[in-house]
């Protein structure tokens, strides 16, 4: 009868572990850290390809380069941004979207990720982007929106997620 109690008791135990270690994992903290700052478009690095039909003017592959100064020092540095682009010149809409890098001024860390974007019929121009950490920020993301309200100056809102678990 002893060694029965001991071996449910035991088996409890075990049970009891297993549910805080399924719970410890589950609830890891992630840390949201927010920043502001400007994007400043620097050069075209190539032009990509254009064409026009039926009032659409389609631009595929374009490539430039901006400078990115934000709050966050790990969000900072040059931005290499690849776009593609579909303009209505009907409407002076226009969708966007595209891929990007991030060569951070924080030496090891990089940045790689995607965007969409909208061209308003006033001129404006706001941007959605997600990126994932590489090399230093391996394990770190961002989301943030970038509102251009003249050619080439945007003005970056946006945040960096931490796991503590990363």
């Amino acid at each position: 009868m002893r060694a029965k109690l001991i071996t449910t008791i035991m088996i409890a135990l075990f049970l009891a572990s297993l549910a805080n270690v399924v719970v410890l994992s589950v609830s890891a903290k992630t840390t949201k850290t927010y920043y502001t700052g400007s994007e400043v478009w620097v050069e075209t690095l190539y032009d990509g390809e254009w064409w026009f039909s039926d009032g659409i003017v389609r631009g595929r592959g374009s490539v430039d380069r901006y400078t990115d100064t934000t709050t966050d020092p790990r969000r900072s540095g040059e931005t290499t941004v690849v776009l593609n682009i579909q303009f209505n010149t009907k409407t002076g809409t226009a969708t966007l979207w595209g891929t990007f890098t991030v060569v951070s001024v924080v030496d090891g860390g990089y940045w790689e990720g995607a965007w969409t974007g909208t061209r308003h019929a006033d001129g404006s121009v706001s941007v959605r982007s997600e990126g994932h950490g590489r090399g230093l920020f391996e394990g770190l993301k961002f989301k943030e929106t970038i509102e251009f309200i003249s050619e080439g100056n945007g003005a970056i809102s946006g945040y960096i997620l931490e796991s503590d678990s990363a």
